[in-house]
């Protein structure tokens, strides 16, 4: 079953085909979120409410690829330090979406590895000292793959606003680069090693 068909069967009542989508997005929220709030607990309070959220209002979703959704609630969760797992009752869903959910050690997958990387560290780090909302632009942008206009969706802004601050954010980063050393960008994945050279380009297109 992949995702579309596992979409059509939760709606169409069979409530354990939550886990599959939960398993198929659960590590990348769950990155998402802890990138830009630089906390495991936090992190993973939001990813729980993230698929809280899903499972709620999936019954009325059009079917289609949830990465951009998820990530846009994840990213605006994580920039609201109000908001909590809990201010979403889990008593209204499926006994099946109700236990996923409540699996939270699973949120974390193999990103908690990745993490113990040092090359991978120091770059983290280095976004980590980005104002908030600069850092979840860059965790969007080069971790998430969104585009300019998705990242203004998910944010509330324009995409002029998103180009000009990502070239404000990478410019701090090729200077922090510059004074730890260019190895953590190399050892990075493609889309955040490219970042900092990458920088002038997004801000001219």
């Amino acid at each position: 079953m992949d995702e579309l068909e596992a979409i059509r069967a939760y709606q169409s009542g069979q409530a354990d085909a939550f886990a599959l989508l939960f398993e198929l997005h659960a590590a990348n929220v769950y990155r998402t979120s802890y990138l830009i709030t630089r906390d495991v607990g936090r992190a993973e309070d939001v990813a729980q409410e993230t698929f809280l959220i899903l499972a709620q209002r999936l019954p009325g979703l059009t079917p289609g690829p949830l990465r951009s959704w998820l990530g846009r609630v994840a990213a605006n969760l994580s920039l609201n330090e109000r908001r909590r797992a809990w201010d979403h009752p889990l008593e209204g869903l499926p006994p099946h979406s109700r236990a996923t959910l409540e699996a939270r050690d699973a949120l974390a997958g193999a990103d908690t590895v990745v993490e113990q990387a040092d090359e991978r560290r120091r770059l983290r780090d280095a976004v980590a000292t980005l104002a908030p909302r600069q850092r979840a632009m860059v965790v969007l942008r080069y971790y998430g793959d969104f585009s300019l206009d998705e990242i203004a969706m998910a944010l509330g802004c324009r995409s002029g606003t998103v180009r000009a601050t990502l070239h404000q954010a990478l410019k701090r980063l090729r200077t922090l680069a510059g004074h730890a050393g260019t190895t953590a960008a190399q050892h990075e994945r493609t889309g955040m090693t490219m970042a900092v050279d990458q920088g002038d380009h997004d801000h001219a297109t």
